[in-house]
């Protein structure tokens, strides 16, 4: 099972970021500098499954990060819920 990191929330997002950040208007910056522009983020399931596209088995805000030197998996889910 993966650990899931959850981002920092910033207003405005550094050009390379040394946490995980996610800036007011969602995008996402891992802390390797990846971004969604660069290598992006790939959807995730919750038992570490990298998927293509959204699947059943999807939970909307789970992500991995698509620079091959990296491949954290990241937790954007509301942590209201």
């Amino acid at each position: 099972m993966p650990i899931f990191y959850r981002p920092r929330l910033v207003p405005d997002l550094p050009a390379f970021p040394r946490q995980l950040l996610l800036s007011h208007d969602g995008e996402l910056a891992c802390r390797c500098g990846n971004m969604p522009h660069i290598e992006g983020f790939a959807y995730a399931a919750a038992d570490g499954t990298v998927l293509d596209e959204p699947t059943d088995d999807w939970e909307a805000g789970l992500y991995h990060c698509s620079n091959p030197a990296c491949g954290i998996y990241i937790d954007c889910r509301d942590p209201q819920r």
